[in-house]
């Protein structure tokens, strides 16, 4: 007799481990992220930027003296949250639009920040206007 019978709950969770950047600006924490790195046990993050690899970092923060962070927002009815981003995206010449989709991400440690997130920024790909 099979004794270790786990119950499928999951249903209507978005299963996405991949952050997502909107046409509008925001960075989205999906539900998987969101559970697996316990982005609930924080308030902030704060952002950066790397002009020479076009990547984002991400560090998770409670820490609300902290210049620059960010607050997140935390989804109520779900798990999974989002910050507005815009301002980082605008100030550093990064046109979300062009850049919004989902992006695979790793953690890096670099020295005096500490744990980030990185997402290396790419462009969606524009069906050709040539195509016919």
């Amino acid at each position: 007799m099979i004794n270790d019978w786990k119950k499928y709950e999951s249903v209507n969770k978005r299963l996405e481990h991949r952050l997502t950047i909107t046409k509008s600006g925001y960075i989205g924490f999906p539900n998987k992220f969101y559970e697996d790195n316990r982005v609930d046990n924080y308030k902030y993050i704060a952002i950066y930027y790397s002009p020479s690899e076009s990547a984002v970092g991400i560090r998770f923060s409670n820490d609300e003296q902290e210049k620059g962070v960010i607050k997140i927002h935390h989804y109520k009815d779900s798990k999974g949250g989002w910050v507005s981003a815009k301002n980082f995206f605008k100030t550093n010449g990064i046109d979300f639009q062009s850049f919004a989709g989902r992006y695979e991400w790793n953690k890096e440690n670099p020295e005096g920040i500490g744990e980030l997130f990185v997402l290396k920024l790419k462009l969606k790909e524009v069906a050709s206007e040539a195509a016919g």
